[in-house]
């Protein structure tokens, strides 16, 4: 028989020569000769590991080594061990038989930067990535005259862009200065292309370059995902997601879709002089009347796309225009049913910068400041003037002594664009009730069981369903109902219920929440994210900020809403981010940032305070990285407040308990509530 069983053993010695006994989990022993035992150990012996080896060695023994320069080795078999490569030896049969083992070890370039690619990129495709990155054309009219009056409008599914006139583009890619025809057809008459969901539309360099000092382009239209968009020779002039939005990337239509609010009442800015320096200055007033002063010399027209031979002098007709911003009298604007006839003074008003005037679709603003000397980006004609002309230097002067948006600065063109994108009039007031908005993924969607892990005030309380005076705005039904304490709670909800204690008044909640979801868009293309520049979201993903967007949006609209201001953003997350690797951890610093800005500008407020807390070191997903990025933020953002979790307990290994949660819910509100 081939086994036994422990209790069938022999009573007297057993010699080991005879056998070797080895019991198995079933108490069956296996027997094992001594001759089994010496053939499994020399079979190790000859696969086994023996170190590396050069070339002028000679190795008697078998088993594996690893070769130590490249060439031909004359003492195994005259194997050759491959450059790039790790070799591995094999001998065998007593020195007599011999094998080896390549291992290709590839390093692969990509010759400039590709959205989701692994390969290293060579130091040239990243000089060519970032010079096209940091030089824009311009636009310039071949017909001398003041406009081209491109025009945006629906054309069924897609956007389409006209205009009247030739259009040259100045190029400064180290060329030698050229223009060419940016046109669909000829060079005189209606030029148009149009653009659908997901679509762009580009031109290319090195066709500006082959035509040289004329000739035609036709833009070419392709999906928002082609790989051709990354390309350096490529200019982008739209872009649009699968709504009716353009969104603004780097090129010279999309510019100029994105300073105007909308698709069918636009109004240019004319120089009736047609030259380039109208003189414009900006000066500062005393420090303690915080005046700015915009004056200039020359003919500065505004005329309306739908009737282009209706013009109106700004301000006056002859001599220096001046137009003068305080603190009480923050910004301009003129009213559109106000401009008729070919002359003649029009008038500019001047109002607060919250007054409810401005959201008048009648009105359009020229320019504004906050309370402090700081000119604010605003959709007006004069607005537009100072960016088209570059201006730069007197706005950063005055920039300089505003300490509340240096982080928005020019030193990140990116996170100001972001918040221009979601930047919109809106009114405000200190007497209206506190509006509050919260998003983020698990840790404030909400974990903690409230049956087995309620808040403290929870059960002494009569374990209530609702917190009645916190009104929260359903997404779903479009609506306002009492905020019902969720059987899963989260962090906010202690806010909610100190606050409504705190104020003894109605408070006003929009949030959205998922969990195990990132702001960066490269951690999971067929999820959801944070990404503020929706157009980098696959088309297979959905992009939370932009239903966020139309949450806060539809909320405010409600009639409800209008004694309600807006002051709090609450925030959790950056977990799924330290999940996604090396590569969403170096841009969350970024993607942070930019989310602010954009929720800021959806709000219309760029102090809106935001608090956040940092990742538990106790959680798996912990990442030095992302506590530092939040840290970082909070540090150069006064209005972003970072409340420190480090040592936050958990009843899993991510999120946070109730006391954890009661904790981070307690500091939020110490840090809001005097908003």
């Amino acid at each position: 028989m081939s086994t036994i069983k422990i209790n069938e053993l022999a009573t007297t010695d057993i010699a080991l020569t005879d056998f070797i006994a080895k019991a198995d989990a079933n108490g069956l022993m296996t027997k094992n000769t001594i001759s089994n035992l010496s053939t499994f150990i020399s079979t190790i012996g000859s696969v086994a590991f023996k170190g590396s080896v050069l070339i002028a060695d000679n190795p008697t023994a078998d088993g594996w080594y690893l070769a130590g320069e490249a060439g031909t080795f004359p003492n195994i078999g005259n194997l050759v061990a491959l450059a790039g490569s790790v070799t591995i030896f094999v001998i065998s049969g007593s020195d007599t038989i011999y094998s080896k083992i390549d291992i290709p070890i590839v390093v692969n370039f990509d010759s400039t930067p590709t959205d989701g690619s692994t390969n290293a990129v060579t130091s040239e495709g990243i000089f060519d990535k970032s010079r096209f990155d940091s030089v824009q054309p311009f636009i310039i009219d071949a017909a001398s005259t003041s406009s081209c009056n491109i025009s945006m409008s629906v054309d069924g599914s897609n956007i389409k862009f006209e205009w009247d006139s030739v259009i040259l583009l100045q190029n400064y890619f180290g060329q030698s200065d050229f223009v060419i025809y940016l046109s669909s057809s000829s060079q005189s008459g209606l030029k148009s292309f149009s653009i659908g969901a997901r679509e762009a539309a580009y031109i290319k360099k090195s066709d500006m370059v082959a035509l040289g000092n004329g000739g035609v382009i036709q833009p070419t239209i392709t999906t928002r995902q082609d790989n051709v968009l990354n390309d350096a020779d490529v200019i982008i002039l739209a872009i649009r997601n699968d709504s009716q939005k353009p969104y603004f990337v780097n090129g010279l239509i999309a510019d100029f879709a994105k300073n105007r609010l909308s698709t069918q009442e636009r109004f240019q800015i004319v120089d009736n002089t047609s030259i380039d320096d109208l003189g414009l200055t900006i000066q500062e007033g005393s420090p303690s009347a915080d005046d700015i002063t915009i004056s200039w010399t020359g003919e500065i027209l505004v005329g309306g796309l739908d009737n282009t031979s209706n013009f109106k002098w700004i301000v006056s007709e002859t001599g220096t225009k001046t137009i003068t911003l305080t603190k009480e009298l923050s910004v301009c604007y003129f009213k559109k049913n106000e401009i008729s006839g070919t002359g003649g003074n029009l008038t500019v008003y001047f109002s607060q910068w919250r007054d409810s005037l401005l959201q008048d679709v009648n009105n359009i603003v020229l320019i504004g400041k906050n309370k402090s000397p700081f000119l604010k980006d605003c959709n007006g004609i004069l607005g537009e003037f100072l960016n088209n002309n570059n201006f730069d230097k007197e706005i950063n002067n005055i920039d300089t002594r505003v300490t509340a948006l240096e982080s928005l600065s020019s030193t990140n063109v990116k996170t100001l664009a972001a918040y221009d994108r979601g930047l919109a009039q809106k009114e405000y007031t200190t007497t209206k009730k506190f509006g509050i908005i919260a998003a983020g993924q698990s840790n404030i969607d909400g974990r903690v069981s409230r049956s087995t892990d309620p808040p403290s005030w929870y059960l002494s309380e009569g374990s209530p369903s609702q917190i009645t005076n916190a009104k929260h705005w359903n997404n779903t039904a479009k609506s306002w109902s009492s905020w019902n304490i969720p059987s899963q709670w989260a962090f906010d909800t202690e806010v909610y219920h100190a606050l409504t204690n705190y104020l003894s008044d109605d408070i006003y909640i929009v949030k959205h929440s998922l969990g195990s979801t990132a702001i960066s868009e490269t951690v999971d293309s067929t999820g959801s994210c944070w990404q503020p520049f929706f157009e980098l979201t696959s088309a297979t993903a959905t992009n939370l900020t932009e239903e966020f967007e139309q949450y806060i949006t539809e909320a405010m609209a409600s009639s409800e809403f209008s004694n309600v201001e807006i002051k709090a953003f609450l925030w959790h997350q950056g977990e799924r981010d330290a999940f996604g690797g090396t590569v969403s951890q170096n841009a969350y610093y970024e993607n942070f940032k930019n989310l602010i800005a954009y929720v800021r500008g959806v709000v219309g407020n760029p102090l809106l305070p935001i608090v956040f807390g940092t990742i538990s070191e106790s959680s798996s997903r912990y990442n030095t990285t992302i506590n530092t990025a939040q840290n970082q933020i909070a540090s150069e953002d006064p209005f972003a407040f970072v409340v420190d979790m480090s040592q936050a307990t958990l009843f899993d290994t991510l999120h946070f308990n109730g006391t954890s949660s009661e904790s981070l819910g307690q500091s939020a509100f110490n840090i809001i509530k005097d908003f």
